[in-house]
């Protein structure tokens, strides 16, 4: 039970809070300017207070998170888990959470102050609260995706106007997981079902993920069977070592490429030797064959010629062949004693180039020797690149095959599990009926006294898509603003009212003026009076905030008065009038 609400500077409000309802009013004066509004004097503050005192994250909270409230604290009166206690809160060092009081009565162990802290940290308290208000333990807050404190506590002080727009999701986008916790824990129904279904869930977008990476390996695996994967990476094995040993056993020369120029250069020069030596042979040959021709010149067979032609050659023609015979004869010997020397100096010349070309090849074969038993650094980085190619293929292939091992033996495994977690989550719904559709009921009631006709609280169990469960609200005529905001006041009431059965330590509920956002003054009349009565019946606090002008004064019953439940009226006459004494 709240008593109160308090801060350390003298111009703020003090807020009292009494049992049943209680209201905050926000009155527009007569001489307000058209562009005043209600809105900045501090009735949303008031409730973001409480919230910051129960371990909000205030940074969150524009109302909150502004350097006017620097130096500020505020302090929560309280009664929980047995001993009424001070909440003080600082917005200078929000981190901390002092508490004092009737510590000595708490049903369940106040959290320890840090060494050399103003208090008890943010997150320790929240953990006290869990417990306080809705007996969690220590294991129900482990790991992800459990009901908290704060997530809780959404449900039952809506702060800002998103927090309004669905029943089952005070804080917008919540994931459907933690919305489901949520909603089936204040359903009394077992919500670490709903977690163990997505943990499921999760390993098979996990085996998706697999299955898109199996798919991106550079191999084509899908036209490969588990046998063909198996053989191709046994072939590969088997190249990888060879290749290994290759690499283990090449020896590098760092001065291989110039020894192959070298190399190359001699084959070149002992190819133009084995030319010049073939040529200069020829020739020698051709000078041997010169030097066998005969000697003598027969100058008969040229008078016989002439005679068996009838020609008498002169006397001066004969002693003039005589002496062309001479002359031939001596040019002859002359010849024989050039090509003998030209011989000689050829045979010379083909020893010595003959040496030569030993000589060359000798020294070629030494260096082809060299370069068959090293190698160069480049044709060494090839081989290591082509065995680094092959290493990866390898891999990669010893990837796909483990990868298609765990998505084959766990696909099917989860889909079994999937069927059996929803199959669980269908017992447990059927087991716990009875104590669920309590607030079937009076959700029902509740909607029948703001309607002609009652509305529905719906909770299903979604077995085809398998993802729990399925909760819905109907009001027939559903789709209007002032509907819909009615739809989460019945909702966050039947959740109030089944957690006080149920013997849960929240004991308040708590709605900014949004709540009755676009309701027929009618509907806002039968709200208030219900919850006055309903609060009685089920013992809890209702706190609410509204805008004079908005509460529904003629369409309340003569015998509801309003005003005795009214607990502060904030005013736009002046800055005085506002929560904190001041407007930023």
């Amino acid at each position: 039970m709240i008593h109160g609400v308090y801060a350390n500077k003298a111009g703020f409000h003090e807020f009292e809070v009494k049992e049943g309802v209680n209201l905050i009013l926000a009155e527009r004066t007569k001489v307000s300017r058209k562009k005043d509004t209600t809105n900045g004097i501090g009735k949303t503050l008031l409730l973001d207070i409480i919230d910051f005192c129960l371990g909000s994250d205030w940074k969150r909270k524009k109302n909150l998170n502004s350097a006017a409230l620097e130096g500020w604290s505020f302090t929560l009166d309280i009664t929980l888990a047995g001993g009424r206690l001070l909440v003080n809160r600082s917005m200078d060092d929000g981190k901390f959470v002092s508490v004092s009081g009737e510590t000595e009565k708490l049903s369940c162990p106040l959290p320890v102050a840090q060494e050399n802290a103003s208090g008890i940290p943010v997150k320790d308290w929240c953990d006290f609260l869990g417990s306080a208000f809705f007996g969690l333990s220590n294991e129900d807050m482990e790991g992800k995706n459990h009901p908290s404190a704060r997530a809780l506590l959404g449900f039952f002080v809506r702060t800002g106007p998103d927090a309004y727009n669905d029943p089952f999701k005070p804080v917008p986008r919540q994931n459907a997981c933690l919305s489901q916790v949520n909603n089936a824990f204040l359903l009394g129904l077992d919500w670490t079902k709903i977690r163990r279904l997505y943990e499921i869930k999760d390993e098979k977008k996990d085996l998706d993920v697999l299955k898109k990476h199996i798919r991106s390996i550079p191999i084509n695996v899908d036209q490969m069977t588990p046998g063909a994967l198996h053989a191709e990476y046994r072939k590969l094995v088997r190249q990888c070592d060879d290749m290994e040993d290759d690499l283990s056993k090449f020896e590098i020369m760092p001065e291989y490429r110039e020894i192959e120029k070298k190399a190359n250069t001699l084959t070149v020069e002992v190819s133009r030797l084995r030319d010049e030596i073939y040529s200069d042979k020829m020739k020698l040959m051709n000078y041997e064959a010169s030097t066998t021709e005969p000697d003598e010149v027969d100058n008969g067979k040229l008078i016989r010629l002439f005679e068996e032609a009838k020609v008498i050659l002169p006397h001066n023609v004969v002693s003039t062949l005589e002496q062309a015979k001479e002359f031939h004869i001596n040019m002859i010997r002359d010849r024989k004693y050039f090509l003998k020397g030209e011989m000689d100096r050829l045979r010379r010349g083909v020893e010595k180039k003959d040496r030569k070309l030993e000589e060359l090849v000798n020294e070629r074969a030494r260096y082809l020797s060299t370069l068959k038993e090293k190698r160069a650094l480049d044709e060494f980085i090839v081989l290591q690149n082509e065995y680094s190619s092959l290493v990866q293929r390898r891999d990669n292939i010893l990837q796909t095959m483990n990868c298609k091992k765990i998505f084959d033996e766990r696909v099917n495994d989860v889909k079994l599990e999937l069927d059996k977690a929803i199959k669980a989550i269908r017992q447990d719904y059927e087991e716990r009926e009875s104590l669920w559709s309590q607030a079937l009921d009076m959700f029902a009631d509740f909607s029948k006294a703001l309607y002609e006709k009652p509305g529905s609280l719906i909770i299903d169990v979604d077995q085809e898509k398998k993802t729990g469960y399925r909760f819905q609200v109907k009001i027939e005529g559903g789709s209007s603003e002032g509907i819909s905001k009615m739809q989460v006041f019945c909702y966050d009431l039947t959740l109030i009212c089944f957690s006080r059965i149920v013997g849960r330590g929240i004991d308040f509920l708590i709605h900014d003026s949004t709540i009755f956002d676009g309701v027929d003054p009618r509907q806002r009349a039968r709200a208030l009076e219900l919850v006055e009565k309903v609060s009685r019946r089920y013992d809890f606090q209702y706190i609410c905030t509204m805008n004079i002008d908005s509460v529904p004064v003629n369409d309340l019953s003569q015998e509801f008065d309003y005003e005795s439940l009214v607990r502060m009226t904030l005013s736009d006459r002046n800055d005085a009038g506002s929560l904190l004494g001041f407007r930023y």
